[in-house]
């Protein structure tokens, strides 16, 4: 099913030339992988740019080596489905997947994947655009990078555990206020004043690419979607799979939308209903090759707490 089935008037096409999602950070709790699956079911696409934070290898370093849920091995079934029909897939690393900044990969396709540092990507505008996961903008990431395994492993906990607990709050504020309360992006707005972060990042991200010769950059790692002009400059950004659901995207004559789809996907009228049954899921068939897919993920991060540096260049 495409969007042809959207409300009349609905600006978001059923098929684009490029679409960009990152920050899904499969292997972990978070996010809504169903929501996910029914985005890539109801959109096609030429290019698929996985910019990064696609797996948490943070997470699973201290989770069990098969601990994908079915509901993430489905995002991985839908992706195959995409490499099976074409869709060429490229994959940037972040900062929760930078071991594969480290172990020589760039460059190499992996299971139909084509993984690269950064993408040099000319728009149907003629404008050249930088696309990077975004994290090498942010001065608390390099700090953190420079943290002690043990340390980057318990921050991964707390986090876990406060949107454990953010999710049971949100179950009760939607019972009895009857609405989201999302304590865990409160708690974080309050410690890491996202707004400021987030303004900083984009100053940075956007002087890089004029300095370049860029006319435009692609990120993600905020989890703030943005179509914006900042000093002449495009700054676009994909957003997340955790709290925003929202992807990057580009029409035929170059121009560049964030679709928001949750909103979307209550004027589709999709019900968001999730069985196990193997008969239904539509991409079944291509499980073989997500195993083997996942299998080859457990090998990048086979020690406690070194996911994140990675060997030395």
């Amino acid at each position: 099913m495409g969007l042809s089935k959207q409300k009349p008037g609905a600006p978001v096409p059923d098929h684009f030339p490029t679409v960009v999602i990152s920050d899904l950070h499969l292997g972990t709790m978070f996010g809504a992988a169903d929501m996910l699956v029914e985005f890539l079911h109801n959109t096609r696409c030429d290019k698929l740019i996985l910019n990064g934070d696609i797996v948490d290898g943070r997470h699973l370093s201290h989770r069990r080596p098969k601990d994908f849920p079915e509901r993430q091995k489905r995002v991985f079934d839908a992706i195959n489905r995409k490499i099976a029909e074409g869709t060429e897939v490229i994959y940037i690393p972040g900062n929760h997947d930078i071991t594969l900044r480290h172990i020589g990969v760039a460059g190499k396709t992996i299971d139909g994947v084509k993984i690269e540092q950064s993408l040099h990507l000319t728009d149907a505008k003629g404008r050249k655009l930088l696309v990077v996961h975004g994290d090498i903008f942010d001065r608390r990431e390099i700090r953190a990078e420079k943290a002690p395994g043990w340390l980057i492993e318990a921050v991964g906990r707390v986090d876990e555990a406060m949107t454990r607990a953010s999710r049971f709050v949100d179950r009760i504020a939607k019972f009895t206020l009857k609405k989201r309360f999302d304590l865990a992006s409160r708690v974080r707005r309050l410690v890491e004043n996202d707004k400021n972060a987030h303004r900083l990042l984009e100053d940075k991200a956007v002087a890089h690419a004029k300095q370049h010769g860029y006319d435009g950059i692609i990120c993600g790692h905020t989890h703030a979607s943005a179509n914006k002009v900042k000093d002449g400059c495009l700054y676009l950004n994909s957003g997340d799979w955790v709290n925003g659901f929202t992807a990057l995207a580009m029409d035929k004559g170059g121009n560049w939308a964030v679709i928001p789809w949750k909103q979307k996907h209550k004027e589709l009228g999709l019900k968001r209903k999730f069985r196990h049954a193997a008969n239904d899921n539509p991409d079944r068939a291509f499980r073989p090759a997500t195993e083997k897919m996942l299998a080859d993920i457990r090998t990048l991060w086979p020690g406690k707490g070194k996911q994140l540096k990675g060997p030395k260049a």
